[in-house]
């Protein structure tokens, strides 16, 4: 007989709680689930964006990939309306009826295109990165915060506000770059906001005066004051002079020596001796094994070209990153016509042409950064030893917000030489730096009068307003002249002063002003009939001005364009896209036949060491991409020079500039220098250095892995790395010709950002290009559609377009007021 099951009749209250429970349990599933997808979730100090918002198919990621490079029309804050006309290469034609209406085009551009790029870099210049990424940057925040760079900047635009054009201009340039931010939803911010889940800030002035700031620090922040100090307390004063001479015999400076100065320099009160700084003890990072942002320009008068007009060249060398620092365009309006390449952040053209006349820069590599020891009353570290009394420090806090963390505070110490570092060996070390000291000049309106400039007169007294970074400014116009003007403050100091950290107690060790802007080197149509530049010395020993920077670049660049330079007659455009993509190395071509002549006078090589070493006999000194002799080279050089200093390196000593290396190896070969530290009972020699090397080279040979033994592209294996280090978003395994030293100077991820040549015809005409795209989104056809052509040496010609009917756009934006 079946079991009779025996219902209990259940309370009121319990039937009442289990239906509750059928409801509340889902729903708060559903709300936890819901919380899920719209929460950032911090992993190992990132964050990833919440996933409901970033996979919505109507908000998210998904809509980065539709194409948004399409025409349309908007409303803007401009006096009449302005036409931007795009060509095949997404290159924007700007057409407007005012300058005044050009930048608000220009502006709305730029953030259109690379919102994400001006965000990121000013950040780091403003040292605020952290507030975006979290915890990973507070170092750099501290840094940047510490430098002073977001304070200098501030004065800038405070400078800039003061002066009512200035103002007007670079107000609607502000405007149209937050037209368009303001004009974004969460489905049309950029693509890294979304992976970062956090959107973009409203620009200002300030930010403005922070790109500015930006490249400043890119470009002038080099200096090796704390090497030298170290240097000079641990060798001897005839082995300091002997290993840092003021000049390389060699050298070939920006201007030549047939330019006579007709002035005298201006006296400079000497500093009161046996007072300088305490030099570092900890071992510094050889300076010369960092990337320079180094670059080459020259121009060529009509009378050595096949045509007979001048001819114009540059390339910047730059950290290179996607999307790439340079925003092609061009610009018309009533009194001017331009094309080139901006900064996005900063307006108006930087390197480019007009109708008149064309204009390229190269790094000067002045010294404008000096270190100063302050000696403090006490450890509360706020009032500093000044002259034989002891002065206030102003304090300035610094709040550093850091995503995902409590902020944090740094106190920051400003005296009269500059802020004061808290960190590490820097810590109680003042920097005086160009940036900081001339940030209150009003330089905002220098590349407007250099668009508009017609002949060199014009553009001679535009560039007397520049400030900073120094530079090597080449001109050549359509009415025959060419010059070259190193444009830029540079700090009038004491006589020996500003390599070695300096004693802060009193004003005998303090910049004494500048050099005066008409006393600055430049030449205006040379004898020689070129002009060039390669980042080397910008004069010779004859210029009555002390000028300091000597180790921040190497001379084989220059001598060598100005060897290529002074040969070629009838000289085409080809013959100056040749000579941009020179791989020549001249620092191989001195040193390589020595060392190969002293092995085989040692006899010390294997029968497979033989090969290799005539290969190398037989090498043209060509850096190409697709040649094993480079990679054999590189080894063989950085053991020989390794090996011949291991002295310097024991002491942590920075290392003398190649020049040297190479001239001890061909007229000294039996050199204290080339024994070898740790075989204290052998006197080594030249031959015994070279042997040795030689040994090392096939021992790093033989441990390369994969392909990199394979040629010099593969060995070197460049990329192009995304601005923020999404991996995804760069470009791995180029295959590239060209290295340090070179003319053609491509590293791993550095090198020529913007090719630039330009034939001035009447109106000019040129041929360009750079390794990226016009779109800052990763997903567009023309995020990285330069890239190929550029490493395969290909340029695309470019004339004025003066006429907007005159030809048919591949897109178009209008702007109405």
């Amino acid at each position: 007989m079946p079991t009779e099951r025996i219902y209990q009749k259940q309370p009121k209250w319990f039937s009442f709680a289990n239906a509750m429970k059928k409801i509340l349990i889902p729903a708060l599933a559903y709300s936890f689930w819901m919380a899920f997808l719209a929460t950032d979730i911090p992993i190992n100090g990132k964050f990833l964006p919440s996933p409901g918002r970033f996979m919505n198919p109507f908000q998210g990621v998904w809509q980065n990939v539709t194409d948004h490079e399409t025409s349309y029309d908007l409303n803007g804050y401009v006096k009449k309306d302005v036409n931007i006309l795009f060509d095949e290469r997404d290159i924007p034609h700007i057409y407007a009826a005012n300058i005044q209406d050009a930048l608000y085009a220009q502006g709305y551009l730029h953030a259109a295109n690379r919102l994400f790029s001006m965000d990121i870099s000013t950040r780091a210049a403003a040292g605020r990165l952290s507030e975006l990424v979290g915890q990973r940057t507070q170092l750099l925040d501290q840094q940047a915060r510490e430098k002073g760079f977001e304070y200098a900047a501030i004065h800038k635009a405070e400078a800039w506000a003061k002066d009512p054009e200035s103002k007007l201009l670079l107000t609607a340039y502000t405007e149209g770059v937050n037209a368009y931010i303001k004009s974004l939803d969460y489905k049309d911010w950029p693509l890294e906001y979304k992976v970062l889940s956090h959107g973009p800030v409203e620009w200002s002035l300030t930010h403005s005066a922070l790109a500015v700031t930006n490249m400043a620090i890119a470009l002038c922040l080099r200096e090796d004051d704390m090497s030298y100090s170290t240097a000079k307390a641990v060798l001897s004063p005839e082995d300091f002079a002997f290993l840092f001479p003021d000049h390389n015999p060699k050298e070939s400076p920006v201007i030549p020596s047939e330019k006579i100065w007709n002035f005298s320099a201006v006296d400079v009160p000497d500093k009161i001796e046996n007072r300088q700084g305490t030099p570092s003890s900890i071992e510094q990072e050889d300076s010369r094994k960092k990337p320079l942002n180094g670059s080459n320009n020259w121009a060529v008068a009509g009378e050595k070209t096949a045509n007979g007009y001048p001819i114009l060249a540059n390339d910047p060398h730059l950290k290179l990153t996607l999307p790439n620092i340079w925003y092609e365009m061009e610009i018309h309006t009533p009194d001017m016509a331009v094309h080139g390449v901006s900064i996005p952040g900063i307006p108006f053209i930087l390197l480019g042409f007009n109708e008149h006349i064309a204009w390229g820069f190269t790094n000067s590599g002045q010294d404008v950064l000096d270190w100063y020891k302050i000696n403090w009353e006490d450890s509360t570290r706020q009032r500093y030893l000044y002259d034989g009394t002891y002065v206030k420090a102003m304090l300035r806090a610094e709040k550093i917000d850091i995503r995902g963390d409590k902020a944090m505070v740094d106190t920051i110490r400003y005296t009269k030489f500059g802020p004061v570092s808290n960190l590490n060996e820097y810590r109680d070390l003042a920097m005086k730096w160009v940036g900081f000291e001339l940030s209150g000049a009003n330089d905002a309106l220098t590349f407007l009068q250099i668009n508009q400039a017609k002949n060199q007169e014009e553009f001679s007294e535009s560039i007397k307003t520049f400030v900073y970074p120094a530079q090597n400014m080449a001109f050549a116009s359509t009415d025959g002249n060419i010059s070259l003007s190193i444009a830029g403050r540079i700090p009038l100091r004491p006589e020996g002063q500003g390599e070695e950290i300096e004693s802060g107690i009193d004003h005998t060790t303090n910049w004494q002003g500048w050099i005066p802007v008409e006393d600055a080197p430049q030449i205006l149509n040379p004898k020689r009939g070129f002009v060039s530049s390669a980042n080397q010395a910008p004069a010779d020993t004859t210029y009555p001005y002390p000028l300091i920077g000597k180790r921040i670049f190497e001379d084989y660049r220059g001598r060598i364009i100005n060897q290529v330079l002074d040969t070629l007659t009838s000289i085409t455009i080809q013959d100056m896209m040749d000579l941009q993509q020179n791989n020549f190395s001249l620092l191989a071509s001195e040193i390589l036949p020595v060392i190969l002549r002293a092995v085989d006078s040692s006899d010390c090589l294997s029968h497979h060491e033989r090969q290799i070493a005539k290969l190398l006999s037989n090498w043209n000194y060509e850096y190409h991409r697709d040649s094993i002799s480079p990679v054999y080279f590189d080894l063989l050089y950085d053991a020989f020079e390794q090996l011949t200093w291991d002295e310097l390196r024991n002491e942590g000593v920075m290392l003398p500039e190649e020049w040297r290396l190479v001239e001890i190896a061909t007229e000294d070969p039996d050199n204290k220098y080339f024994d070898i530290l740790l075989t204290s009972d052998v006197r080594e020699n030249l031959q015994d250095i070279a042997c040795a090397a030689f040994a090392e080279m096939m021992k790093g040979y033989l441990n390369l892995i994969g392909d990199s033994g394979k040629n010099w592209g593969s060995y070197k294996a460049s990329s192009i790395p995304h601005l923020a280090r999404f991996a995804q978003f760069g470009v791995d395994s180029l295959h590239t010709s060209g290295g340090s030293q070179i003319v053609n100077s491509m590293k791993q991820s550095h090198g020529p950002s913007w090719r630039m040549i330009v034939e001035l015809t009447s109106p000019p005409t040129a041929w360009v290009n750079y390794p990226g795209g016009q779109s800052g989104n990763p997903a567009s056809k023309h995020y990285k559609d330069m890239v190929s052509d550029f490493f395969d040496n290909k340029y695309y010609p470019v004339a004025l377009r003066n006429h907007m009917n005159a030809w048919t756009p591949a897109r178009q934006i209008n702007i109405h007021p």
